[in-house]
C-alpha cells in the first residue's frame, strides 16, 4: 500500500482503509469489541492499518 494511494482525494484514501480494514476480521472483532466496551479515549496504531494491508 505504502504511498500507491498518497495522491488520491480524501474520501477515497478513507473508502480505501475503511475496506482494508474492516476486511481483516480480527482488526473488526477488536474494533467492534472497543466500540461495544464505550472506552473514554482510545488509538488505533498504525500497526494495524500496516498488518492489516499486508503492505499491498
Amino acid at each position: 500500500m505504502h504511498l500507491r494511494y498518497a495522491n488520491l482525494p480524501d474520501a477515497e484514501q478513507k473508502r480505501l482503509f475503511l475496506d482494508i480494514i474492516w476486511a481483516d476480521r480480527n482488526v473488526r472483532a477488536a474494533l467492534c469489541a472497543a466500540r461495544d466496551l464505550a472506552l473514554p479515549d482510545w488509538l488505533v496504531v498504525s500497526g494495524v492499518l500496516y498488518n492489516a494491508s499486508g503492505m499491498r
